[in-house]
This record gives C-alpha cells, sequence and structure tokens, in this order.
C-alpha cells in the first residue's frame, strides 16, 4: 500500500512541476506576473507533495532518504526546488528571499 502511495506522489509532484514550468514559460511570454505568481504556487503544491514523499520514504526505509541513488536525486531536487520557492522573485514587494521579506528589509 505505502508503495503505490510513493508512485502516487512521486508522479504528482513530478507532474505539478511539469504544470509549473509551462506555467512560467507562459507568463513570461505573456509578461504576466498574475501567471508567474501560480505558477509559483503550483510548485509549492509540488514540493509539499515531494516532502510528504520523502517522509514517507524516510519511514519506509528506515533510514534518511539518501542511501540509494534514486534517493539522493530525488531529495536533491526537493532541495534545489526548495531553494527556489524561497529565493523566488517577488515582484509586489521587490524582496528576493523569504528570509529577507521576515527580517523586514524590504
Amino acid at each position: 500500500m505505502f508503495e503505490q502511495l510513493e508512485f502516487l506522489l512521486f508522479y504528482s509532484a513530478t507532474g505539478l512541476y511539469l504544470v509549473a514550468w509551462v506555467w512560467h514559460l507562459r507568463g513570461w511570454k505573456l509578461d504576466s506576473d498574475a501567471q508567474t505568481r501560480i505558477a509559483v504556487q503550483i510548485r509549492w503544491v509540488g514540493w509539499f507533495l515531494h516532502l510528504l514523499l520523502m517522509g514517507l520514504r524516510w519511514y519506509r526505509a528506515g533510514h534518511v532518504p539518501l542511501l540509494t541513488a534514486f534517493e539522493f536525486v530525488t531529495f536533491f531536487a526537493m532541495l534545489v526546488i526548495g531553494v527556489f520557492l524561497l529565493f523566488a522573485p517577488r515582484k509586489r514587494t521587490g524582496c528576493w528571499a523569504y528570509s529577507c521579506f521576515r527580517s523586514g528589509c524590504c
């Protein structure tokens, strides 16, 4: 049962990342901030599913999900996407990092 849930989470997160990528391209082509914001929100949902996948993988395997090549690459992808989301440009506020926004530098 958990194996099927892992596959579902993996393919759902991957699908959302692809949809967000296409939405970003559309936003850049139309020069639309609203489209770009929607793409980032879609990516947040995908990242959350990715995070659930890594937690489930950790639970099932009984170790930190970094030992096999699949686990390492999947975990690294989650980190890269997470960093992108933290540093995604926010045109409305002019902030480039969530931490900057939280500290009040903007």
